[in-house]
Formats: C-alpha cells, structure tokens, sequence
C-alpha cells in the first residue's frame, strides 16, 4: 500500500506516495493541529531520476516541462524525505523546474523543443540512461568504419577511446557531469549537449568555483573533482592521476569487494604495500585494512552535487565544517576551473562573471552584486546584442537595482531574440508591477499565462494587478486559478477575500476566510502567511 509511504515535515505538512493502477501519485498534505484538511494536493509522476544506488528522484511533465517533486527515496536510510536542496516549510513545492542542465548529466540525450526554450519534445527523452556515446563519442561514423571490410578501413576507427586522449582530456570527459563549481555558465552560441569526449571543458562552460571549500577545509560542501585537485595525490602526481586511477568507468565493485579494489587502486602508487601504514593492526582489522574508510571518509552531505567521499585523500582527515556563507566578490576575484594549457578567453571570463553576479544579485537580493553584473555586462553590450542569456542576466541586475526603464528596454530585446523565454516575460510583468505600470504588467502576464498556463503563480500575481486595475471579476478568476493549481497560496486566499467583499460576494468571502483560518491554525500565528510570496 503505496499510502503507507509517509512522512512528516513542518507546519502539519505530511507528504504520501500513492499508486494507482499504473499511476503514481505524489501527495502533500497540511492539516492544522486538529487534524482538520486544508488541503490534500497530488500530482503524477512520470518519471524517476537516480540509478537507485543513493536514492531516486521524482518528475512530473507539464506539457514538455518538468518538475521535480519534493520528495525523494533514499535507499540508503530505506526511508521517504525531502528530496535534496528543498528545506522544511519553506520549498518550491512541485515547482521546481527541472532544465537542460539537469538533464545533460541525468538522461543520456534529450528532445529539445524546436522554439520553446522552456520545454522539451515529446517525448522528453531520447535515450533515458547514459550510454556509450557520453564517453566515446557519437556512434555512427564508428558503425559504419566497422562494417567496411578491413581492407577498406584507410583511417582509424573514429570512436574516442579517453585513454588514448591526454590527461586532462581524459578527466574532461568525467568532469562534463561531475564538476558543477557555483555555476556552469554556457559560452556564447553553446547548448549544454555540446560536449563531445575529446574536447576541453572550457570549450563548453566557464566554470565558477566555490571560493571557500577545499581552502578552508570545509570540504564536504564541494564536488569531487575539486577536492582531488586540492589533494597531494593528484598535485604530485604530475598529471598523471585522472579520475580511472581509481575508478573503472564500466563498473563498480560489489560491497565485499570495494576495500580491496580500492585498496589496489592506491598501492598502484603506495606500492610499498601495507607495511608503510602506521596504524595499528587492530585497528586496520577494524577498519577490514580499508585504505579508504581511513582516508576517504563519508559526508553526510544533503546536496547530491556535492561529493559525498573526501576526495581529498588526507592523510589525517578532520573532521566536517559548517559551510559558511562567502562575501559577495568581485568579477576578477572569482575563482575559475582551469585545465592544463588551456587559455580561458577574457571575454568568456567577464560575460560569466557577469551572469554570476546578475544571478547572485537576484537571489540573494543583493545590490552590490548587481552593479558589478552591470558593470561587466554593459561595455559589452552592442558586440552580445544576440547573446539571450547576457541580456537576460543584465535585465535581471536592473530589475534588482530597480532600473525598471532599463530592465524593460534590455528584456523587451530577449524576447525579440527568444519569443516564448517564459523568465524573460515573467521579469518583464514583475518589473513593471513593481513601477505600478499596471496596464504593461497585465500584458505581460496574459503572454506568460499563454506561454504557460499551469502556473499557479503567474495566475496569482495576475489576480493582484488585476484587483489594482478595478476588474475584481476578473481577479477573482484568476485568483480561483491560482488556487486550483496550488492550493498553498495563503495570500491568494487574502486577496480573494478582498475581492469578494468589494462583490459584495459574502458566501465566497467568507469561504476563503474559514480557509485562511485553517493556515493560521496549523502555524499558530500569521507568519505562516509570508512563506509563499504570491498574491
């Protein structure tokens, strides 16, 4: 009984995995403290994520785009919970969109949809798990060299074997999915397939790094790749040690034999054997003579981007730091993935950096970030007037600084280069909300629920502009809307209280107040009112 799958969070949210028939329903559930429904929400799921090893993740398809659910199988714990990166009483919910770059590491090839950057193909997936052509290359010129008779074959087989590329290359071809840094920012004119083995990272992404972790020792907050760049092993290696030192690409060892594996892996270089560990036998008997176990400790890291093995490879691990939060940086202070002999262009640095501080500036509503996304995006400007996502990124930065002239004129221009960019309209309508320019704002949002009519947000804020234009019909409409698609919108509820009341519409009044009165019930105070920022 897939009901029985169920756990609590916060604020009498309980969440519930259901099958029905070939149907699997997701379900979040809020009662107030006693037990009355507020509201029982599901959606289906037609996808899982995951090998299953760790765990599996959930996605729903709305129309080509999707989501992820907020909950998660950890196979580890044998237990239900929050999937990775969603925070108790205070997530996305089902809305957190799932985008090209998830999927270029988590599906072996994609549909991409042929105008609307926002949404997939149907079906969404060309090939569901990753395949050969992720590490060697695209297939068909290597089928069609192998069908020749030998006497034909006048060139080599043109499928990448990586150990054949150079060091670096080698790594590349891992790192394309197992280096995230801060942010992967796509060069100019780049798509997230357009890695091919054989190629530079850096041909593809400008990668920011995390300008704290493996520095100060709080290791467990970065991915892997970083922590074995930062270890002695890989430093005094020269060159030499790639990530198949240690790993076979092709398969993984079973749990009796991981320590041996392993351990063969690290005497390759440590080849004095076991007699240069100064442990004591008893311990290494502990230990079941695991060099690993001892200098390759878990994480208990909650994000699955961050690795969750010290890749470090101390010879003395410490013990895991609390993750604190970096100052905001400068653009030329940033920390950058470099490869050997690779020469990062200038001008990918800055329109990157730029991006960074655009996205860092929205986030965390943070102004000093923002100016500098201005700043380095600006001087720039006529030579990346196709650049859709430097635009993008700048419109973002006005629209923090609260430039709504300039943030209308810059994304105006984004949707000129990307009619359906569902972000670059939603900035657009939340701009000119903000300037109270109600009549443009309206015109925005009716494109964006056009684009996109099963967000409940949109439906929401498009209520409150709306109420403000005097058409308290129509906003409760699209209020109703809203709700129909999440039920959690308690300010959604307040409005439509309002806008009933000036009907004169008592009964639907007061039926979104009783409601209200649950929300305030299961929190037991109105702060529970600000979790959500929707009208």
């Amino acid at each position: 009984n897939f009901r029985d799958c169920e756990f609590s969070s916060v604020n009498n949210t309980s969440y519930l995995v259901e099958k029905v028939g070939d149907l699997v329903w997701h379900h979040e559930v809020r009662r107030n403290v006693n037990g009355d429904l507020i509201y029982d929400q599901k959606v289906p799921i037609h996808y899982a994520v995951g090998s299953g090893t760790r765990g599996r993740s959930y996605l729903t398809d709305v129309d080509g785009r999707l989501f992820q659910s907020p909950i998660t199988w950890y196979t580890e714990d044998h237990k239900w919970d929050l999937s990775p990166g969603f925070v108790p009483g205070a997530h996305a919910r089902f809305d957190r969109r799932v985008n090209h770059a998830c999927l270029s590491c988590h599906a072996g090839a994609s549909n991409l949809h042929n105008t609307d950057p926002d949404r997939f193909a149907s079906p969404p997936f060309a090939e569901e798990a990753i395949g050969c052509e992720r590490c060697h290359g695209p297939g068909s010129e290597h089928l069609e060299y192998q069908r020749k008779k030998p006497e034909l074959r006048t060139s080599p087989d043109p499928i990448v074997n990586p150990e054949n590329l150079s060091p670096h290359l080698q790594d590349a071809v891992c790192n394309q999915c197992h280096l995230q840094g801060q942010r992967r920012v796509l060069n100019r004119g780049r798509t997230e397939f357009d890695f091919r083995p054989g190629m530079n990272l850096s041909d593809v992404w400008t990668t920011i790094l995390k300008t704290k972790g493996v520095q100060s020792g709080v290791a467990n907050a970065v991915s892997q790749v970083e922590q074995m760049h930062a270890s002695s092993c890989f430093q005094r290696s020269g060159g030499a040690m790639v990530c198949t030192s240690c790993h076979d690409p092709h398969s993984y060892p079973p749990a009796e034999q991981r320590a041996s594996f392993y351990q063969a892996a690290c005497l390759k270089c440590h080849h004095s054997g076991t007699t240069n560990c100064s442990e004591l036998p008893a311990s290494r008997e502990l230990q079941k003579d695991s060099c690993v176990t001892c200098h390759m400790p878990r994480f208990g890291a909650a994000d699955v981007h961050s690795s969750q093995t010290d890749h470090r490879i101390l010879r003395r691990p410490r013990p895991a730091e609390p993750e604190e939060s970096a100052p905001v940086q400068r653009v030329e202070q940033l920390r950058l993935f470099e490869e050997p002999d690779v020469a990062l262009r200038a001008p990918e640095l800055e329109r990157a950096g730029g991006i960074f501080m655009a996205e860092t500036g929205d986030f965390h509503q943070n102004a000093t970030a923002s100016r500098q996304a201005v700043k380095t995006l600006t001087p720039n400007r006529l030579l990346d007037s196709v650049d859709v996502e430097s635009l993008l990124a700048l419109g973002k930065a006005y629209h923090q600084l609260g430039r709504h002239k300039d943030a209308e004129e810059t994304l105006i221009r984004v949707t000129e280069l990307s009619p359906q960019n569902e972000e670059a309209y939603e900035l657009l309508a939340t701009s000119c909300h903000e300037a109270n320019q109600l009549s443009r704002a309206r015109q925005y949002y009716e494109k964006l629920i056009v684009l996109n009519t099963k967000r409940a947000r949109y439906h929401g804020r498009y209520a409150h502009v709306l109420g403000q234009l005097g058409n308290q019909k129509a906003s409760v409409e699209a209020g109703e809307k809203a709700l129909e698609l999440d039920p959690s919108l308690i300010q959604t509820h307040e409005w439509l209280v309002q806008m009933y009341r000036l009907l004169g519409d008592v009964p639907n009044a007061d039926r979104h107040q009783r409601k209200l009165d649950l929300f305030r019930a299961a929190s037991g105070n109105r702060s529970d009112s600000k979790q959500r920022t929707e009208p």
